[in-house]
């Protein structure tokens, strides 16, 4: 629905007030006025062509390092599993010890 000659000059008349008081908002305020469904698609396109490219891009150096990336993640994996591996051994033989020593502690014959 138009604006009426009112309407309009009303609204003109807060944009200069606000532009006056708060020139942030008013630029603000053109900005938001300017833009429309088209900018709006305009940057939707461009957004979606960057990701695609990106993504493409992305797609290309994974292939390529493919098989390098794959070695190193079997090295890495099997390199955890050894640690955990060795840690579980760890605890386990200090907890066997430490129950040794408490049942050599507390053995009522060896008093």
């Amino acid at each position: 629905m138009p604006m009426s000659e009112e309407e309009r000059r009303q609204l003109l008349e807060i944009e200069s007030h606000l532009r006056q008081e708060q020139p942030r908002l008013g630029k603000l305020a053109r900005q938001l006025s300017a833009a429309n469904v088209h900018t709006a698609l305009g940057r939707l396109w461009a957004l979606t062509a960057a990701g695609g490219a990106l993504g493409l891009i992305l797609l290309v150096v994974g292939a390529v390092l493919h098989n390098a990336l794959f070695f190193a993640g079997v090295g890495v994996i099997a390199g955890t599993q050894i640690i955990v591996g060795v840690a579980a051994i760890v605890v386990e033989v200090r907890a066997y010890k430490r129950e040794q020593r408490e049942d050599t502690d507390h053995h009522p014959s060896e008093r």
